[in-house]
């Protein structure tokens, strides 16, 4: 990891944010920023949810978008998202992440 990285993933952590790489089938790779809490949404809401999508916004400064992320399938849409939206947005994943402190790792009975 060079400097740079680190001074940036510093800075995102200190927002409650983290860079997170989504990898798929074949040269299909996308990095977005996201909710420290987004990747233990996504893991309940595949695994303990049974969902075949999960919803969540990419907070990048510059071309803020809402992902859908499909279970089975790749690439991710992203519907990019209008400055005037986003803070609604933003209030409504807030909401829902809160219930995400933990990594789901499989189904509770």
């Amino acid at each position: 990891m060079n400097k740079e990285h680190d001074e940036e993933l510093k800075e995102l952590a200190q927002k409650g944010l983290v860079k997170m790489s989504l990898r798929g089938i074949g040269e299909y790779e996308t990095t977005v920023i996201v909710h420290k809490n987004v990747p233990n949404k996504i893991s309940r809401d595949f695994i303990e949810r049974e969902q075949d999508l999960v919803v969540f916004i990419d907070r990048d400064e510059d071309k803020p978008a809402k992902c859908h992320l499909y279970k089975l399938s790749c690439p991710m849409p992203a519907i990019y998202l209008q400055m005037d939206h986003l803070k609604d947005e933003l209030m409504e994943e807030e909401d829902d992440l809160e219930s995400c402190a933990r990594l789901v790792l499989k189904k509770e009975s």
